[in-house]
């Protein structure tokens, strides 16, 4: 319903969409409006409301959210999209490149004259405004009970989270594209092999191909999960701290661990941390790692099928994963600066 009822508003002239629920209905209706200059409000009525968190709309004030999604102040804000390959279970929910075009589609066929976007995403990309991810990330989102979360709300991924601690992790092969240096400002990052090269134009991870590359980074690293955050403010942490909204950057984030529940309390610890400001290391006898890496783009290769998911809903699992940014293509209604 997000990218369609979006693309039909606009055909009749809509300029204005709000959008009601968390961040997996936002993400959805963002698909619909990317590129197009129509702006977007966001009614939070989701678990997290993760991105109204980060742009300070009020989750606790309808009224107030509605004079926000109405007003004047607004935000260009970026849109990530995320591509499955080497699938082994396929998703049951449909991609929002499909919705997008299919409902372009059907406005043209009932006289609707809409310019083009400034970019268009491909039929099998997934839309996220906030986190997607892969590994552990993707099944704490698979696991989590819908009913749970009416009930109790944002601790129902935690409980979710502690039926998944106990699987192991996998051995990932991690390609950025246009990567900032590795001397991150807010933690370790995982680095490339001595010796592997930068790949210009096109490349293969064993068998899958990447295009449009044009400055890329290998590196095999060990995580338990893989993220790609366009912002990282959470209810109660802050999981990535140089995450931001319009600087056309994902924050790429490896997590790991060791030794069983001594790991993961290391691991929680170094994330609880992050919200004082403090930067994350990871010496040599941690039991619990995080790493970051800044890159426009980037494509992940894994040993075994991973679940994937994007704002929290659960696309099926597979090896591989290609993620990109549109820059500053959602115009968002914000409250005004204090």
């Amino acid at each position: 319903p997000g990218p369609g009822l979006a693309i039909a508003g606009r055909a009749v002239g809509a300029r204005r969409d709000l959008a009601g629920g968390g961040a997996g209905r936002g993400g959805a209706s963002a698909a619909g409006l990317a590129g197009t200059g129509v702006r977007m409000g966001i009614l939070p009525a989701g678990t997290g409301n993760v991105l109204a968190r980060n742009l300070s709309i009020p989750i606790d004030d309808a009224e107030q959210a509605v004079r926000v999604a109405l007003g004047p102040e607004h935000r260009l804000v970026d849109c990530g999209w995320l591509r499955l390959d080497a699938v082994d279970e396929p998703s049951s929910i449909p991609a929002e490149g499909m919705l997008v075009r299919a409902a372009r589609t059907a406005a043209a066929a009932r006289g609707a004259d809409m310019e083009e976007p400034s970019s268009l995403p491909a039929t099998d990309e997934y839309s996220f405004v906030v986190i997607a991810g892969l590994g552990f990330d993707g099944e704490t989102m698979a696991s989590t009970d819908s009913d749970l979360k009416k009930r109790i709300g944002w601790f129902a991924y935690v409980v979710a989270a502690l039926g998944a601690i106990a699987r192991e992790g996998t051995k990932l092969r991690l390609l950025l594209r246009d990567p900032l240096p590795a001397e991150d400002p807010v933690g370790d990052a995982p680095s490339p092999n001595e010796g592997s090269p930068t790949i210009a134009g096109s490349a293969t991870l064993e068998g899958v191909r990447v295009d449009d590359a044009p400055d890329q980074e290998l590196a095999w690293i060990e995580s338990r999960t893989l993220m790609f955050a366009n912002c990282g403010l959470l209810p109660l942490i802050t999981l990535a701290p140089a995450a931001r909204l319009d600087d056309g950057l994902l924050d790429v984030m490896a997590v790991s661990t060791q030794s069983g529940l001594l790991g993961w309390a290391d691991l929680s610890w170094k994330i609880l941390a992050q919200g004082t400001g403090a930067r994350t290391f990871n010496p040599p006898a941690s039991t619990g790692s995080v790493r970051f890496r800044q890159a426009k783009g980037a494509s992940v290769l894994a040993q075994s099928p991973q679940v994937v998911q994007v704002d929290g809903d659960a696309i099926g699992t597979a090896r591989a994963v290609h993620v990109r940014l549109d820059r500053g293509a959602l115009d968002i209604a914000v409250p005004p600066a204090e």
